[in-house]
């Protein structure tokens, strides 16, 4: 998880910052994984479980289902901070920091 991590150094940030985390949903290990590597909540990452249960790894766009879900959950409050991990073929990963408004 080196691509959020110097994301959030980058802006001074820690993952206790972080309000809610999109991930890639490529599957439960994958999920597991980046949960372990990041420390997170055990429901942290429950927004790409919910899409990964019900559509499947669409690869790495899927992550903006996964946004499209904690959106619609009415969760996120103005001001709060986001991110999103997806991650590409080979051993590609992509994060972006987003603040909620």
């Amino acid at each position: 998880m080196d691509a959020a991590s110097r994301l959030l150094a980058r802006h001074g940030l820690s993952r206790n910052d972080i309000a809610c985390w999109a991930v890639h949903p490529g599957g439960t290990a994958v999920l597991a994984q980046v949960a372990k590597k990041l420390e997170l909540a055990g429901d942290a990452l429950r927004f790409s479980y919910r899409i990964f249960e019900n559509y499947g790894n669409m690869s790495s766009p899927s992550v903006l289902f996964v946004l499209r879900e904690i959106i619609d959950s009415g969760r996120p409050q103005p001001g709060q901070k986001g991110m999103l991990l997806a991650f590409g073929a080979g051993f590609s990963a992509f994060a972006a920091l987003i603040e909620f408004s």
